[in-house]
Formats: structure tokens, sequence, C-alpha cells
């Protein structure tokens, strides 16, 4: 079963990916998917990739004041893929007068990957922020698909403690969008007061819509396309007195004795397949 196959994989990859040694990929000079170059931006001390095409020559953005200062847009993936993702929204935002940047999440792509217990990945996690604040929000409203509500305590930390969260992501990109977008238009425009609309997929959602949240004065709204909103966290699922400890064990089973389900799943046959489910 494709689903099966595709559920068992991601599963095998979210819970394996944290353990393995410190890994920075050398991205080639250029992106084969894109044709624009691969540039890299170090932050924190890690590597990220991200690529950025400038308007078409023949067009002019109706939100632009001038040719020299364009509207910007940062485009953030979703899991298991990276800045190449986004090789035909790229064109098309050139297409319209945008400057537009695609960027590799860390742990994504051709980023670096920190494992999660070193401490050069604890001293990026995101999460620091709630050390000196309680870890869960108790009693809060959620909204159901079916448009009623509910209430739940929110646990904010990852179970891991791991780096590879929406809080540090958040961070990179509000980090990514002060140093390399605005430098960019600070340097273009006297006036330095560019915003940056932020284009995101999956669980690129949670991140963009983080980093909105923490820097609201660097964007000026956020685009979502397929949003996931985290339907396996504690605050989501039913009955998680009972669901979350058998998930939980699912998962330190899969980190603990996973790497022969993984190798039996990544080949490229099941990618292929699974890349092409609808």
């Amino acid at each position: 079963m494709p689903i099966l196959r595709c559920l068992l994989l991601g599963l095998a990859m979210v819970t394996l990916i944290c353990q393995v040694v410190a890994f920075t990929p050398i991205p080639p000079p250029t992106s084969p998917a894109t044709g624009l170059a691969n540039q890299i931006y170090t932050w924190r001390g890690q590597q990220i990739r991200y690529q950025c095409i400038e308007p078409a020559s023949s067009q002019k953005s109706p939100n632009s004041n001038d040719n020299d200062n364009p509207p910007c847009a940062l485009l953030v993936h979703g899991l298991f893929v990276n800045a190449d993702h986004w090789r035909k929204t790229l064109v098309g935002l050139s297409e319209q007068g945008y400057r537009a940047y695609a960027i590799d999440l860390l742990g994504c792509g051709y980023s670096s990957k920190p494992p999660r217990d070193s401490q050069e990945a604890q001293d990026l996690n995101g999460e620091k922020r709630f050390q000196a604040a309680s870890t869960v929000l108790d009693g809060v409203a959620l909204g159901t698909a079916n448009g009623g509500d509910r209430i739940a305590d929110v646990d904010l930390r990852h179970p891991l403690n791991s780096c590879y969260n929406f809080y540090t992501w958040a961070e990179q990109l509000a980090d990514f969008t002060r140093d390399i977008i605005h430098d960019d238009t600070t340097m273009a425009s006297p006036n330095g007061n560019q915003q940056t609309t932020l284009v995101c997929n999956s669980i690129g959602t949670i991140s963009a819509l983080q980093a909105a949240i923490d820097r609201p004065s660097f964007y000026n709204g956020v685009f979502v396309v397929n949003p996931n909103f985290r339907e396996l966290h504690v605050a989501e699922i039913p009955f998680p007195s009972i669901s979350m400890p058998i998930i939980r064990n699912v998962q330190q089973l899969l980190r603990d004795k996973g790497q022969g389900l993984f190798d039996a799943l990544a080949k490229p046959a099941t990618v292929k397949q699974i890349l092409m489910e609808p």
C-alpha cells in the first residue's frame, strides 16, 4: 500500500534524522532544478543554502515604487524537501516583478544537519525561549476542522528537546530576512522599510507563521499553500492520554530499531511511488 509505505518511511526519517553524525552537504554551484546559483548563508555557525531570482527585466510589480526596490518574497518548503521544491513558483514570482528567495531549513536539503544531542544543536534550539517559563499552556481554546472548538493543554516543547522544531526554523527565517533580504533591499532603498511576504507549504507554514508572530515588522503577509497543522500534536489528536503513549512508544521503537525499516523503504522505486502520490 503506497500510503502505508509513505507513512512508515516518513516516521522512520523523522525519528532517525536526529541520530546521524554531523553532516553538511556540499551543493553544486548551480541548482539543476532551477538553474539558479546555490548561495550560502552562515547562520549561527551553520550552513544554510538558498537561491534568489531577480524580477524579470520586462516586469514591474504593481506593489513596487521603483525598479531598484522590488517587493520580496521568502519561500519556505515543507517536510522532506528543499528550496528546489519552489522551482516553478520562483519563475512565476519573477515574472510578476518580485525578487524571490527560497531557503533550505536547517536539517533539510543542502543545509547543515547537526546531531540532535550535540552542543551545537542545543545552542541553536529555538525552544530555549521557554526555559524561564512553563512549557505547557493549560486550557487553550483550539479550532476544529468542522468549525467548532475544543479545550486542550498545549505542550510547547519538542518531546526529545530536538533543535529541529518550529521555533528554531522561525528564528532561522527571521534572521535570514534581516541579514539577507532586508540587507539587500536596504542597500537598494534609502528608506530601508521594505517588508517581505512569506510563502509557505506543509510544516513550513507553522515556521513561517511563528516567524511572523516573532517579527511582525519584517513581514507584510503569509501566503499559505497546503498547510500542515501538527495533526499528531497532543492537543490535536483524540483521547491523548491513551493515544499519545502509543504513538510515543512507536516513535521510540523506530528510533531504537528503525534503521532496518528505513533501509528497506529508502529505495528508488519506493521514493518514486511516494512522489507520485496525489
